[in-house]
């Protein structure tokens, strides 16, 4: 995928067109500067749940619903969490990078020791906002993320574009139909995976909850 990345730094083109590279995209100006050109953060939850459980499964959940809830949160958390830097006013910078999921991993290393298959999935979780993004449709300049922080800090954005901006004119219709286009496309692109990642992880707690002796008796019947 990296032979893929190309980095932009174009700004908006004429008559409301922006341009990268020898390409335009369509003008957008039915909705001015109220478009987001990544996905919803819907999708990037799906994003984290599908990766982290797809690499790490119920983890060491043991089988208890409520550990698997909150791992499968975690998941959720981490796969929106580097949009967290629209609070400083620093988006889709170092945040969006792959040196920030090493940061996580990192992080997951002194939290909870010899865990590698969780080192991998909540890094994973967080990766793939970075991809999702990297993989959208961007209309700010500048376009793309900083996806290859520390090492370079120019902005990239693939030259697949398979998620389409985003409106965030809520009070219009027109808006709220632009969003749930968006969220259809994520939930076909992304969903079968989250899908499968529960499923497997399901099959894995009900291995583990045997495996503890942790089944209900049956009852017996009524006399």
């Amino acid at each position: 995928m990296l032979d893929q990345l190309q980095p932009f730094m174009q700004g908006p083109g004429d008559e409301g067109e922006i341009k990268r590279g020898s390409r335009m995209i369509p003008s957008l100006r039915r909705y001015g500067n109220q478009l987001i050109g990544m996905p919803t953060p819907i999708g990037h939850a799906l994003g984290g749940i599908a990766a982290g459980t797809l690499i790490g499964g119920a983890a060491e959940t043991d089988g208890d619903r409520s550990r698997l809830v909150r791992w499968l949160a975690l998941l959720a958390v981490l796969g929106m969490l580097p949009d967290a830097d629209f609070l400083v006013g620093a988006h889709r910078e170092a945040s969006h990078s792959v040196g920030a999921v090493l940061l996580v991993v990192g992080g997951g290393v002194l939290v909870v020791p010899r865990q590698p298959r969780i080192w991998a999935a909540t890094g994973a979780a967080y990766l793939t906002h970075v991809v999702l993004d990297w993989l959208g449709t961007d209309t700010v300049a500048p376009f793309g993320l900083m996806a290859l922080w520390p090492i370079d800090t120019a902005f990239y954005m693939s030259s697949v574009e398979l998620f389409h901006p985003v409106c965030r004119q809520y009070w219009l219709v027109g808006c709220w139909a632009s969003l749930g286009r968006a969220v259809a496309v994520e939930l076909a692109v992304i969903g079968p995976f989250a899908a499968v990642g529960l499923v497997r992880t399901g099959l894995r707690r009900r291995r583990s909850r045997d495996r503890s002796g942790d089944t209900r008796a049956p009852r017996s019947p009524r006399g």
